[in-house]
Order: C-alpha cells, then structure tokens, then sequence
C-alpha cells in the first residue's frame, strides 16, 4: 500500500468519534494490507515504529521540527513559529507547507526510512537527522507528512488505543467483535500487537494458537479488584493466601540463558551476558535501571524463566520497607550504578509465569508459588521471595491486615489458591485491601490529566491554578472528567507540574475526552500524564462526565488532593476505571448506612 493512502485512512479516524465507525475503518484498512504491512500499520495507528516495550524514540525537539519546516519552506523560523502559534499542531502546518498531492512512496519505505532516522544518534546526530527528513519529504505528499511528523513527536491523536485494533481484527475477519476475546487472549500473552495482528491476518485463530508467552515480550500484568473490609474478602473467595502489598516498582522480569548480548555498561569492559529484561507494568523496558537486581537474577538457577515481583527500597536489618519516595527516586537516566549502590533496591518475586520453555500462567498458584520457593535463592538481599501466609477465616484476614497496617504498608492481597495467571485481567482471583478502605471515606486514586486552569491570585504568576483529570471508561475506550485539583500542590511543585502539561497542551480538545461545558479547561492537555490522588469521598454531581447517568450526574470527588505527579510506571489504560469509582462509591455508601 501506498504511506498516501494510509495517510488518508488516518485522516478518516482523526475526524471519526464513533468507536463502531473507527472500528470499521480499522478493519476496512486491515483487509487491504498485507501480512507483512499489518504489524507495521498497527505500531504506526498508535504513533510507535515498534511495540511499546522496545524503546525506540526519536530525540528530536520542536525547535528542530521548526529548523525542518524553515528548510523546507524557505521560511524563517521566527515565521514558523508564528505560524504554529495560529495553527497549534506541528503536523498540520507540515501539511499547509508541502503542496504536493501525491506520491509513490509506500509504506515499507516510509517506515525503512523513520526506523532509520530513529536510529541515528551521537554527536552531529541532529543535523544528521533533520538532512534525512529533508529527503524523506522532498518525496512524500501534504497529507503523508502531517502524518509522518506527529508519529515523530509522539502526538498522532487518532484517538483510540490497542484494545479497538483487536476489534477490528475481528471485524476484518467475520465483520463483528465475535472474535475479539480469542485474539485480546493472544495479545495478553505476547505483548505485540504487531505480531499478533500479523498472525491473525496470515492464518485467523489457526495462526493465533502459534502463540505462546516468550521472554522476552512481556505478558500484560494481571491486576487485582478491590475489597473494602477483611469480611467482604472472605464471603467472596473463602480460604485464601495472603502477601503484605508493596507500593514499589513492579517489574516483569525475562531471562535466557540461551540467549546472550554484549553489555554496554561499560565499553572498556564489555562481556556476554544473558538475555535479561526488565518491563514495567505499562510495558516499559527498565533493564537499566536495576543493576543490583538484574546481577542476581542472571544467577539464578534455571535456562530461561519468567517472574514477577515488586522492587521496593528495604532496610534489611530491621526488616522494614523504606517510603515509596526513597523507591521512586532510582527511577532516572544518570548516575545509576551510584545510586544503586547507594539506595540498592529488593525485587520481592510474587509469581511465575514461564520457567525452561514452559508456560505457568495455566498452572494454580500453589504449584507456582512451590516452584519459586525452589528457585529464588535464600539470604540474597536483592531477591527475595514475598512473605505469603494463609488465610481460613476472617479473623485471619483482619489480623494480618492490622499488622501490616502497623508496619506501615498502604494494605494486603488476598490471593485464590488455585487460580490462574488471568493475563490482562482485573478480577477476583486476586483483591487488594487497602488502608484507606479500612478508613472508609479516602482512597488513592490514578487519574490522568486533562487539561488546566489559569491561576489567579498569588497564583497567578504561575500560569497555572488548578488541574483537571479523569478516569478511564473502559467500555467506550474515553477519559471522563472526575474532579478539579488546586490542592496539596506546593507552589514549586506548580510550576513543574505547568511545564509537564504545556508540553502536551493542544488547541482542541481531544476526541477520546469527554468533560461538561461548565468545566471546560483553559488549557486543553493530551491524555498522558498519570497522576495520583486522595479524596474524602465520592460523589454524584452533574459536574462531572465520569460514569455519567441519564439525569446528567457523574461521579465526582470530594475535596480532592495531590498526591504523586507523574506516575511514569503505569499508563494512562491502567489507572482507576469508571467501574472501579462505581465499586468505590457503593462500598462508600454501605458503610455509611452502617454507621
């Protein structure tokens, strides 16, 4: 296929906000690829050149688009820049600039192209890179490079996510979602919708079935619901496993020993090592990031294995965990060997699910749990298999619950012994049981930012006075406004929290957000940053757009407070859904009638 046409196909889903009519063209748009085109189209609808967990980024700034832009224009760049001030989005006036109408270029050759560009780094790589581009749109048409230059800038805006490819694949095949649970199975376990829509294009469920988890491409994480008290838990799964919940990094660990790479460390002394990987919960790869962590586990007695756990900051000679401050502070790019040396982190293993060319996802979690018990050394400081106790009554539950609330721990899971790994799943198998539950009226909550409102008063001078943020509705694949935030943010902390947004602020406002007129933000931002809050309770007011009811209230949050600013571990599909606000609520009320 021509990258034209694909261009225009993009065009369709930009000015579409029907799921059902963005799932049709999707589809429509699958039929006329080939299987070789498929996986490239699918990274390329969600602005990527690979799948999310292979970090391929770019590297070029605004200002170099601008460079690019005066080059190709003939244009100053004081001009350029006045230009986009008008426009507001850098792929359009790229589309206004370049008059061309057509061109043969097709979509292997855009994507060679792009790949290459991405590759390019080192001294001089700037120019190196802006001197490709010139080429590449020296060659392609108006509408191509729109298009071309958001996937560059990570701002596609097409407005939809993985989970609506996966119906569209459906659709190419029988014209309805009827398939959808089969292939959405497949791509829990192999991670790579590239991949799986290849395979599913090539041979249908046949090709899907050659599937099967890997290290080396993560496992969607499965994640647990939540329970308000020790009773509610036992009524709904009885005798259970109980582990203290640790708020740290979670990582998905991969190792292969049949597989090795030459580390980079450290050039003067490069050595083959294992294959070893670290995924975040939102499919980041930070194998970088824990040194101390990744020597352990290439120790460990086994060809190949895939484990998860939690890597937290812990003080050993008093067997407490450290403030989650301390743990998110090794999150960073430089100075890592120092810092590991100075705060080493402990990765706390809670599952397995792939040990020497075996899959254990369909395996109970007492057999899992036995077989790590088996694998993970004792007395190594750096891994440690989490402490996990059994539960036969209520009393149980409470008990361990008290104890940990005492250690300090935000709350427990309560784990079904026989369950399986649901990859991608949220359900009951697994529950989380949390302080603020105990407490009755606050909760942490994960929202994503929508957009922010002028400052006034004091705050003025900082441009910025208060953040609006939403939850995800899973269902209709959309944002919905649930509270407005001015609170437990520090004046510095606002002007970081300004520069953060401006750099995903937009004119309009994003198609996959609903917020009602009354709240309309001053600013507009992209849906990417994860923040999380505390609230005093849940409310319904017509306010607000999340979970909204035909008399026009949604849910909203009552006094509202900062806690974390951006939450970089999970993605903007993993924080709190409508759903769970709806559980919250009810649980809310049902201690209120109580008391």
């Amino acid at each position: 296929m021509l990258f034209q046409d694909l261009a225009n196909y993009f065009e369709k889903l930009e000015k579409t906000t029907s799921r059902n009519e963005i799932t049709k063209i999707l589809s429509e748009l699958f039929k006329n690829l080939s299987v070789e085109e498929v996986n490239v189209v699918c990274y390329l609808s969600l602005g990527k050149l690979k799948p999310s967990y292979e970090s391929l980024e770019f590297n070029l700034a605004e200002k170099m688009i601008a460079e690019l832009l005066s080059r190709i224009s003939q244009k100053t760049k004081e001009e350029i820049n006045k230009d986009f001030n008008v426009m507001g989005d850098w792929g359009d006036l790229a589309a206004n600039l370049i008059k061309r109408k057509t061109s043969d270029l097709t979509i292997k050759d855009v994507y060679k192209e792009l790949l290459s560009l991405a590759k390019i780094e080192g001294y001089g790589s700037q120019e190196v890179k802006i001197n490709k581009l010139l080429s590449l749109f020296s060659h392609i048409n108006s509408a191509s490079a729109k298009y071309v230059l958001r996937v560059i800038l990570k701002k596609l805006r097409l407005g939809f996510s993985d989970m609506t490819i996966l119906d569209a694949l459906s659709f190419m095949e029988v014209g309805d979602k009827s398939l959808r649970k089969e292939i959405e199975e497949s791509y829990n376990t192999v991670a790579d919708i590239g991949k799986v829509a290849s395979y599913f294009k090539a041979k249908g469920l046949k090709g899907l079935k050659e599937l099967s988890v890997t290290p080396g491409i993560p496992v969607i994480p499965s994640a647990a619901e939540r329970l308000p008290s020790a009773e509610k838990i036992f009524e709904k799964i009885g005798v259970c496993l109980l582990e203290p919940k640790i708020d740290g990094f979670r990582l998905q660990v991969h190792l292969n020993k049949l597989k090795t790479e030459i580390s980079d460390d450290n050039p003067l002394f490069a050595k083959e090592e294992p294959f070893i990987r670290f995924f975040s919960r939102n499919l980041e790869d930070m194998t970088g990031m824990f040194p101390e962590i990744k020597d352990v586990v290439s120790k460990i007695d086994c060809e190949s294995l895939i484990i998860e756990g939690e890597a937290v900051a812990f003080n050993h000679k008093n067997n407490r965990f450290l403030p989650f401050q301390l743990t998110i502070s090794r999150k960073r790019k430089y100075d890592i060997q120092e810092k590991s040396t100075e705060l080493p982190l402990t990765l706390f293993v809670f599952d397995l699910l792939y040990l020497n060319g075996k899959s254990y996802i369909n395996e109970s979690l007492i057999e899992r749990r036995k077989i790590l018990a088996e694998l993970i050394p004792e007395n190594v400081n750096s891994l440690q298999l989490i402490p996990q106790q059994k539960a036969v009554s209520v009393q149980d539950i409470s008990k361990y619950f008290l104890e940990k609330k005492k250690a300090g721990l935000e709350g427990i899971m309560a784990k079904v012994p026989d369950s399986y790994y649901e990859a991608g799943s949220r359900g009951f198998h697994w529950i989380k049981y949390k302080r603020e539950e105990s407490q009755g009226l606050e909760d942490s909550i994960d929202v994503v930012v929508l957009g922010y409102y002028y400052g006034q008063g004091k705050r003025t001078s900082f441009g910025i006075g208060a953040l609006l943020v939403g939850v995800y509705n899973k269902k209709g694949e959309i944002f919905e406004s649930i509270a407005k935030i001015g609170t437990g943010i520090k004046d510095e902390e606002f002007i970081t929290i300004k520069k953060d947004c401006d750099l995903l602020k937009r004119k309009l406002p994003p198609k996959n957000v609903i917020v009602p007129k009354a709240l309309i933000p001053d600013v507009w931002v992209e849906p990417q940053i994860v923040a999380v809050i505390l609230s005093d309770e849940i409310t319904r007011s017509p306010l607000h757009a999340a979970g909204a009811s035909k008399d026009g209230k949604g849910y909203a949050l009552r006094f509202p407070r900062l806690t974390t600013w951006q939450r970089k571990d999970k993605s903007i599909y993993d924080i709190t859904t409508v759903s769970e606000i709806e559980r919250l609520y009810q649980n809310q009320n049902r201690k209120s009638s109580k008391n």
